[in-house]
């Protein structure tokens, strides 16, 4: 049984306040551009089921269009099971308009159903969808046929504290053949049979390495092989630089040029290190003269102030006076000096 496992699409999303509208409205459009790749690869590969682990959409974007669209695209999947359960974005409840979509019948939505029986695969899926935003407790008190193959859908963090922790003891002890989990963006392997997919598409700077999806090949006697397919359309990369205070402006350009070779229509984030006299002025002329997808220039940098040296040609003035009262407080000697020798500059 060919099986593809899917998780936090987010469908939807609206970036706001972070970039401007055309801008997140063309990063919204490629999640879904990303989506249709992914329904594609999955009907020319004769994908037998198809496991939607949560957060599918964003509940407070998804328009009544979108929800056609995503209809249209699980409905074109004639060939394939489809298992959705809700997350904390998608949750269901009374007024959820996805559960009176007229979706084909290969299409299941967990709402308060334990499992649905698909004979022709021998299989049964079990899920638990969010009903609230907030508020989420699994029950994992099942009793499993082991003359089907087991699958259940969880949208749950593994990282303690959570409201909606399950911890990796408690995945060890449950006895089906695989457990699909959402929520986390990044892959992961929880368990031998639990996993996170990782999202298709990164969507933060939370959301580093490699997106895609997992398949697996589920022979009879429940063994698996797990492939990630890495088809995301971006990434997010953080880009660490380290300068020096001799280096021209033109030659710290060339070196992240350098730096971003073949990451051009990436999610780029630069963090720039070193010693700098000027940074500021750095940074604009950067933010200027490069031109990427998205670029992000963090200063990291220290300026190259030789206080010794300014002490011992400033001694019996107020430059001087200041470094000798401040001497023992390095963060308002550093802000401080800066203040008065730009001062002194601009006389």
């Amino acid at each position: 049984m060919k099986i593809v496992h899917m998780t936090d699409l987010h469908l939807g999303k609206f970036y706001k306040g972070l970039y401007d509208v055309d801008f997140a409205n063309s990063r919204k459009e490629e999640l879904w551009k990303s989506f249709e790749n992914n329904i594609s690869y999955i009907e020319k590969n004769n994908i037998d089921v198809l496991l939607l682990s949560g957060d599918i959409y964003e509940r407070d974007y998804f328009t009544n269009a979108d929800l056609n669209r995503f209809k249209l695209l699980l409905n074109s999947l004639t060939k394939t099971e489809v298992f959705i359960i809700a997350g904390n974005h998608d949750y269901i409840d009374e007024n959820s308009p996805i559960l009176n979509t007229d979706f084909n019948k290969n299409i299941h939505i967990f709402d308060n159903q334990d499992f649905f029986q698909i004979d022709r695969l021998n299989l049964r899926v079990y899920g638990q969808s969010w009903k609230s935003k907030y508020d989420f407790t699994a029950k994992l008190d099942y009793k499993l046929d082991p003359s089907y193959i087991n699958i259940l859908l969880l949208h749950v963090s593994t990282i303690s504290g959570e409201k909606y922790y399950i911890s990796k003891d408690e995945l060890e002890n449950l006895e089906f053949d695989y457990i699909a989990l959402g929520h986390i963006h990044l892959r992961q392997k929880i368990t031998d049979r639990a996993y996170y997919s990782g999202s298709p598409e990164p969507l933060s700077f939370k959301d580093l390495d490699e997106h895609g999806f997992i398949e697996l090949n589920l022979d009879e006697n429940k063994d698996f092989e797990i492939k990630y397919i890495t088809n995301s359309l971006r990434k997010y990369i953080n880009n660490r630089i380290e300068i020096t205070s001799d280096q021209s402006i033109y030659e710290i350009k060339d070196l992240i040029i350098k730096k971003l070779q073949g990451q051009e229509e990436d999610f780029n984030r630069i963090y720039i290190y070193g010693n700098y006299r000027d940074s500021a002025y750095l940074i604009k002329y950067l933010e200027d003269n490069l031109s990427y997808y998205y670029i992000e220039i963090i200063d990291k940098t220290e300026e190259n102030i030789d206080i010794e040296k300014i002490y011992s040609e400033n001694k019996n003035n107020l430059l001087g006076k200041f470094i000798a009262a401040a001497s023992s407080d390095e963060k308002v000697l550093k802000y401080g000096l800066r203040a008065l020798m730009e001062a002194r500059d601009e006389n």
